[in-house]
């Protein structure tokens, strides 16, 4: 697999403030993938910046100007994919907009060995983008997931002026 690199990345995000500052968990979740010889990720909703130029993806909208296949939407389940089909699944800042994330993530064990999260943690902003982010912990992502992850980092990310934490969240299932 082939990730992206940093100067890839900031030519994607030039015009997106919001998430320009999402390098510094992006590479930990690469470089934790590629400690593991991973062949195969699935990312749900990576938006202009997949983290693997040869991942499928779970999004929206199409990116058609990217080397990625587009499969479907992810809170549509069962999804179309065989059982363990994918070394890796990363969801980074998408769970908390799923309209089912229990059902999600259920699927997403069937689907993948490891499951990556990357959430907001304890956001307390009000602004437009942080209307699901309030109450997300270690206790709301147990909620989700039924698991406890098998390791977790914390990152504090400049973001819009702001200096905001995410949790990552490593499962091997």
């Amino acid at each position: 697999m082939k990730p992206i690199t940093k100067t890839e990345f900031k030519a994607e995000n030039i015009k997106h403030s919001y998430i320009k500052g999402r390098w510094a968990y992006y590479k930990i979740v690469i470089d934790y993938i590629m400690s593991c010889n991973a062949n195969s990720c699935l990312e749900i909703g990576p938006g202009c910046t997949p983290l693997f130029c040869d991942s499928d993806i779970f999004d929206i909208r199409e990116l058609s100007d990217r080397t990625v296949k587009f499969l479907c939407d992810c809170d549509n389940t069962p999804w179309d994919i065989g059982d363990k089909s994918y070394d890796f699944l990363v969801a980074s800042h998408v769970f908390e907009h799923l309209s089912n994330p229990v059902k999600v993530f259920k699927e997403a064990k069937r689907v993948a060995n490891n499951i990556v999260l990357v959430l907001p943690y304890k956001w307390r902003s009000r602004s437009k983008h942080s209307s699901k982010h309030w109450h997300i912990d270690e206790n709301k992502i147990y909620e989700w997931t039924g698991l406890e992850p098998s390791l977790i980092k914390y990152v504090k990310v400049k973001d819009n002026k702001k200096t905001l934490q995410s949790i990552i969240c490593f499962y091997e299932i």
